[in-house]
């Protein structure tokens, strides 16, 4: 996860073009769950495109147990209107908290990790455009994170080399927790490397 903060892939910005067509969100300022969660939004932006840009603002953390690997990540969101001349204004910002279960798996010689929705906490940072009620933004979350967490998934999806030697494979590999740590045991086989 520190690579990939590092290297600034756990940042996304979501653009009208970009969302499913079978999400059923719009990012437009009209759209009804804007007026719930910012009534004030339509009023001071009426019937506008939005962008929502979601950037994982720390490495996010992980911890270890005999029980599996549970993780978290911090972040930050923020609205953006985009005006008929093409200007892009951003209108308010929250911050939160995601908690996850991490699946871990090792196969090929490779630690593969997938991360599943646990819950999260979110809170207003700023508004330009009055009250934000963030109720049902929270109520949502399951749902949006139903939509994004696949897309983290295919992130972290190819996995990590597992430190081998040339030559030695890995057969039956087991994936063990303990406190702070986990291990990999299996079967380690030499295959003689030609010269």
């Amino acid at each position: 996860m520190y690579a990939l903060h590092q290297a600034e892939v756990l940042k996304y910005l979501l653009t009208p073009e970009l969302l499913p067509s079978y999400i059923p969100f719009k990012l437009n300022t009209s759209f009804i769950e804007w007026l719930l969660i910012a009534p004030g939004l339509d009023a001071a932006y009426p019937d506008m495109p939005m962008q929502l840009f979601v950037n994982v603002t720390e490495t996010p953390q992980v911890q270890i147990t005999p029980e599996g690997v549970f993780g978290f990540g911090f972040g930050e969101a923020s609205a953006i209107v985009e005006l008929p001349n093409g200007t892009l204004v951003t209108v308010a910002m929250a911050n939160g908290t995601a908690y996850f279960n991490v699946i871990a798996n090792v196969t090929q010689e490779r630690l593969s990790i997938q991360l599943e929705y646990n819950r999260s906490e979110i809170q207003m940072m700023w508004s330009d455009v009055g009250e934000f009620h963030l109720e049902p933004v929270e109520a949502a979350m399951p749902l949006i994170m139903f939509y994004v967490t696949p897309l983290i998934n295919q992130l972290i999806g190819q996995g990590f080399p597992l430190p081998v030697l040339e030559g030695i494979s890995i057969t039956d590999p087991q994936l063990k927790f303990y406190d702070h740590f986990f291990s990999v045991a299996g079967n380690l086989t030499y295959t003689p490397i030609s010269v």
